[in-house]
């Protein structure tokens, strides 16, 4: 069966995953392999065998305990000879190394004699001190870079000095920067104070305005305007300007007095407050209060913080406690380490006893070796107590002395807490309550400096009022004498004040009241322009003080302007602060340097002095003389020290002297020779002897490291568990299978797929009841069908056309599976019923117009005209295809009522409309028709249509299919919509969205190909024997299912 059957016949069965049949195979397959008869593929007659093969080789195995026995012997002969040999060889290795050493020093030797006889025939010279010129040279080295770091400080310092003359310092703003922040504080009230002005002077002007409009509306007489408006007229010119200017004096004074009284009681407020907040203390001034209240906060943290150290001490203490009672419990060591210790020590003195008192028959050749081991094991077991003992004292040492050091602290972290408690008040509560409360009370104080920062300040503003005060005092005296001689010229009386001069020059009663408006208005306005002018004084007045000019007019600016050139002036101060301080910083490491300079100048003239050196010159040839003897004796000593590294302890130079002066000297190269050639040979018979010891002693090892035996006996074990429980796992496959098997049966008889009881309806109908269930055994490639009576056929054994009726039902019921699935697929039929006799091919014609009617789209599509009249019969619409060499085009109209007129020149059969709605309401089955033509020679595949493109409607004039487009020999197809009337696919209609919400299928928006269809005119389909898809080569199941999904 090919890959697309196989698959078909899952889909009909519903066995596409893991089935019993399968199960049921792999058991037997694995009961075989447990008891086959064949040996390579017997599980259990490869373990038998095994088995036989392990005890074969046991036996051979227990051959080789003998061959030990001997192979010790032969080694214990062995080791005496190599033994002897050896000493033989140490001896003659000794003397060779000491002709070797006498030849190697020689050289050395006889130049250090002659170093010997230089040094004697040197002068003496004094001493140097060791290390006396490297410590000038240090000392000329630090002076020399002492004087450079001096000349670099200089040359820092007079860059300092250079950058602090480029910063633009302004002493003058320095000394009046309290000023201007306390007209800072202001400058709120001076931008009310300009507001106000400018309201009252707009309130002004409209007032003026309004008196002159009742003055032209009360019109004064000529006569009184005449005579009496002039001479008071000139009465309020000459008046005014006294008058004014004694006004803005006295509003002057005013002024001053009250920022004088405002800023004198705002310094008496501030310091009342400081009073009050120091008022619960002793301390009357802020300074001594904030700095007691630091001292309390320290000390109380430190209490807490011994308070919490004598907790852990407490704790640390007691763990020491119970580590010392742990340790002073160990110094006794447990009954079973005395017992094991004991017994190694008695083992061992027993083992020595028995070797040099019982017969060496008993232990034989071993005994040395006991009585060594048993030596070895008497020592360790006192060593062993020994060690014990000391470790338990050791650490128990070691806790007391920790303990003692604890204790210590303890006492020294309690006296610091008495003197603590000694120096802070009582009372109070708990500690951690105290520091609180006195962090609070240190906050509080420190928010009180800025409190007396703002007292200083207002105190220094009552200062600069009472100064304005005075100016303005003496200026409104001025202002008085010059009104009183205004109202002297003017023949008024002195005591007259400008305000009764006013009225004096009269007003109207009608206008009295916009009069007193405007007096109250003026007077306002010359309050807050005294105001004003008060602050813009003081403001101009900074200005002047600093020599500088304000470059706005408004005094809001001005102010602005002050605090900006602060701003500048406070970063100004901050560089030169920063300067100054390095300035200062660099002044004093010139004056450590120049301290050093001059103390290492004292130092090196005492070094001088010391060497008994005129000058550093002599010194220098003092110490290269003594540097000479000292390097002819270094020179010695490296060459005794060469002599002795070739010595290498092998002999003394006393010995050596024997060979290098006396009589052998010259001779030491012959002797040295022939102790090599005694060496040889004592080497070659030692390696002789150590290969033959090695030999034994690998044939030794290799018999004891031989495991063969024990490993045998484990395998012959498991091998006896493997063959038990493959018995034991072919009797469970057996029962399994058994079980299984029943299992089988139930289900071929009760539980057959839903698709083959569905294709069994199907086919009882087609056959008129001969045949009545498909179904398949499980475990089988193959479909049975039963008859009516019972009997249960093969497929094989069917005639042609039964399996084609077959077929043809497993495809409708799997149409029916996948639609109720959700999935609704078109079942098209390429003459499908060509094979079947008049009988069947009714069967089968009314049981696709019943599948269709269900709500199933089917299209059949025949080349014969008998099959064609079967279906009209039916009333299913029938419509003729146009032949592939007819080039004409065919019109069809679809009424209720179809009339079709045949063309006697053509050879296509009448279209007739079969669609009813008034009489049938269901889905359309069509059967559409096609010339009969010569069987084409190849079969031509279909090509697959690209997914997910909309057919283009055709042109009206001509809407058939091109040449091109109709593949020769195949029908064309065509998309049917369930419910609705046929619909020509080559008739001029415009797309058209379907209202139903089952029409959503891919089938309405483009041409599809069929899931699968039987083509009985398919000559390679061999035997018949079961279905055959159709599509292109590459296909592969579940492509078309994806399609029309």
């Amino acid at each position: 069966d090919s890959a697309a059957s196989e698959f078909l016949y899952q889909l009909s069965t519903g066995l596409n995953g893991v089935t019993l049949a399968e199960v049921l195979r792999e058991l037997a397959a694995s009961r075989e392999r447990t008891v086959s008869s064949d040996k390579n593929a017997c599980k259990l007659g490869d373990l038998l065998g095994r088995r036989e093969t392990l005890q074969h080789e046991i036996d051979e195995l227990r051959s080789q305990v003998h061959r030990q026995a001997a192979i010790a012997h032969e080694l214990a002969e062995l080791e005496t000879t190599v033994a002897a040999c050896e000493a033989d060889r140490e001896n003659l290795e000794l003397a060779a190394r000491a002709v070797e050493a006498a030849v190697t020093v020689r050289e050395p030797w006889r130049r250090r004699a002659e170093l010997t006889r230089e040094i004697a025939e040197l002068p003496p010279v004094a001493a140097v001190s060791p290390g006396t010129l490297e410590r000038l040279d240090v000392l000329n080295e630090a002076l020399q870079g002492r004087r450079r770091r001096i000349a670099e400080l200089v040359r820092g310092r007079r860059a300092v000095r250079d950058e602090m003359r480029a910063l633009n310092f302004n002493a003058r703003l320095a000394r009046h920067a309290p000023r201007i922040e306390a007209l800072a504080e202001q400058a709120t009230w001076l931008g009310t104070l300009e507001t106000q002005v400018e309201q009252l002077t707009a309130e002004i002007t409209s007032l003026e305005q309004q008196l002159a409009e009742h003055r032209r509306e009360l019109g004064l007489p000529g006569k009184h305007t005449h005579d009496k408006g002039p001479a008071r007229k000139a009465i309020v010119s000459r008046l005014r300007p006294a008058a004014r200017a004694l006004a803005k004096s006295q509003a002057r004074v005013k002024t001053a007095q009250d920022e004088q009284t405002a800023s004198d009681r705002q310094a008496q407020k501030l310091a009342e407050q400081i009073r009050a907040a120091l008022r619960d203390g002793s301390d009357q001034e802020l300074a001594p209060a904030l700095e007691r209240a630091g001292n309390v906060v320290t000390q109380l943290r430190r209490r807490v913080h011994l308070d919490e150290r004598l907790g852990q001490l407490a704790r640390h203490e007691s763990e020491l406690a119970d580590q010392g009672r742990l340790l002073l419990d160990r110094q006794l060591l447990p009954g079973w380490v005395l017992v094991a210790l004991g017994s190694v020590f008695v083992f061992g003195v027993v083992l020595v006893l028995a070797n040099m008192f019982l017969p060496s028959s008993l232990v034989g050749t071993a005994g040395w070796m006991l009585a060594a081991i048993g030596a070895l094991g008497a020592a360790g077991a006192a060593g062993g107590k020994f060690l014990l003992d000391r470790s338990a004292t050791s650490q128990l040492e070691a806790c007391q002395k920790q303990a003692a050091i604890l204790a210590s602290q303890v006492k020294q972290a309690k006296e610091e807490r008495e003197a603590i408690d000694a120096q802070l008040p009582r009372g109070g509560g708990p500690l951690l309550v105290r520091l609180q409360t006195a962090e609070k009370e240190l906050a509080a104080l420190e928010e009180l400096l800025g409190v007396d920062s703002q007292r200083k300040a207002a105190l220094a503003s009552a200062e600069a009022a009472g100064a304005r005060v005075a100016a303005a005092d003496r200026d409104s005296r001025e202002a008085r004498r010059r009104w009183e001689q205004a109202l002297a010229s003017a023949g008024l009386s002195k005591n007259l004040t400008p305000k009764q001069a006013r009225q004096f020059a009269g007003r109207h009663g009608q206008m009295a009241e916009l009069a007193r408006q405007h007096e109250e208005r003026w007077s306002e306005l010359q309050d807050r322009q005294r105001d004003l002018d008060a602050l813009s004084v003081r403001i101009k007045q900074v200005f002047h003080d600093i020599e500088a000019h304000p470059s706005a007019r408004r005094a809001s600016e001005q102010l602005h302007e002050l605090r900006q050139k602060l701003a500048a002036h406070e970063v100004v101060a901050t560089k030169r602060t920063a300067l100054e301080q390095r300035a200062a910083r660099l002044r004093r490491q010139q004056t450590r340097l120049t301290t050093a300079v001059r103390r290492g100048e004292q130092r090196r003239q005492q070094l001088l002095h010391e060497a008994h050196a005129a000058s550093e010159a002599d010194l220098r040839v003092r110490a290269a003389e003594h540097d000479r003897r000292l390097a002819l004796v270094a020179r010695r000593d490296a060459l005794s020290r060469d002599i002795a590294t070739g010595l290498a302890g092998r002999l003394s130079e006393d010995e050596l002297r024997v060979w290098l002066e006396g009589p052998e000297c010259e001779r030491l190269e012959a002797r040295w020779d022939e102790l090599a050639r005694q060496i040889d040979a004592a080497t070659d018979r030692l390696h002789v002897l150590h290969e033959q010891r090695g030999r034994l002693e690998q044939e030794a090892l290799s018999l004891a490291d031989d495991r063969r035996m024990a490993t045998r006996l484990v395998e012959l074990g498991a091998v006896d568990q493997q063959v038990r429980e493959a018995v034991e796992r072919w009797r469970v496959l057996t029962v399994t299978e058994c079980l299984l098997d029943s299992v089988r049966r139930t289900y071929e008889s009760e539980r057959q797929p839903e698709a083959l009881k569905e294709a069994s309806k199907h086919l009882e109908r087609l056959t008129g009841g001969r045949y009545t269930r498909i179904w398949t055994p499980l475990g089988e490639r193959a479909l049975r069908v039963d008859d009516g009576e019972g009997n249960s056929l093969p497929v094989e054994v069917l005639s042609r056309g039964t399996r084609e009726q077959l077929f043809l039902s497993l495809r409708l019921a799997l149409v029916d599976v996948y639609a109720r699935r959700g999935v609704e697929l078109p079942l098209v039929l390429d003459d499908v019923l060509v094979n079947f006799d008049a009988r069947r091919a009714q069967a089968a014609a009314t049981v696709l117009r019943e599948f269709a009617d269900a709500g199933h789209q089917v299209l059949v599509f025949t080349c014969h005209e008998h099959l064609a009249q079967l279906f009209r019969n039916l009333k299913v619409s029938v419509h003729a295809l146009p032949a592939n060499d007819d080039s004409g085009a065919i019109t069809v109209a679809y009424t209720r009522k179809v009339e079709a007129e045949e063309d006697p020149q053509d050879e296509q059969y009448e279209v007739a409309a079969a669609w009813r709605p008034e009489e049938d309401g269901g889905d359309v089955v069509e059967v559409i028709d096609e010339v009969p033509e010569e069987e084409p020679t190849a079969a031509v595949k279909p090509k697959r249509p690209r997914k997910g493109r909309r057919k283009k409607p055709r042109p009206a004039v001509d809407d058939r299919p091109a040449a091109d487009d109709v593949e020769p020999g195949r029908p064309h197809r065509v998309s049917v919509v369930r419910g609705q009337p046929f619909q020509n696919p080559f008739a001029d209609t415009s797309w058209h969205e379907p209202v139903d919400d089952d029409l959503d299928h891919p089938a309405l928006v483009a041409e599809e190909e069929p899931l699968f269809e039987v083509d009985d005119r398919d000559e390679t389909w061999p035997d018949d024997d079961g279905p055959r898809w159709s599509g292109s080569d590459d296909w592969q199941p579940g492509d078309d299912e994806h399609e029309a999904a």
